[in-house]
């Protein structure tokens, strides 16, 4: 699960918990699948819990891409500082 605080560009998804998978993390982005597509350029303010990663996390990405993968859409996140985010207790966990 996923739960978007805001999302300029998608102002419709604010405040959604949405079902997703997260793959390809790094300290710099992440792959993010849901349901429904995002369009390049959508920024998010997310939490997200990975497996094996300790807690969630506060960031903020910009989606770079998006392709349809039946029955989901796969989307390229760019991580982004802002203030408040856990960016840098992220990119600890993969040093």
């Amino acid at each position: 699960m996923v739960q978007i605080v805001s999302a300029v560009g998608a102002p419709e998804l604010a405040g959604a918990t949405l079902p997703s998978r997260t793959c390809d993390v790094s300290a710099g982005g992440l792959g993010l699948w849901l349901d429904r597509e995002l369009a390049p350029g959508v920024r998010l303010e997310l939490w997200v819990n990975v497996s094996g990663l300790p807690g969630k996390f506060f960031l903020c990405g910009e989606v770079r891409w998006s392709r349809p993968v039946v029955p989901d859409y796969l989307h390229g996140i760019q991580l982004m500082p802002v203030p408040g985010d856990d960016l840098a207790r992220w990119q600890r966990c993969f040093e």
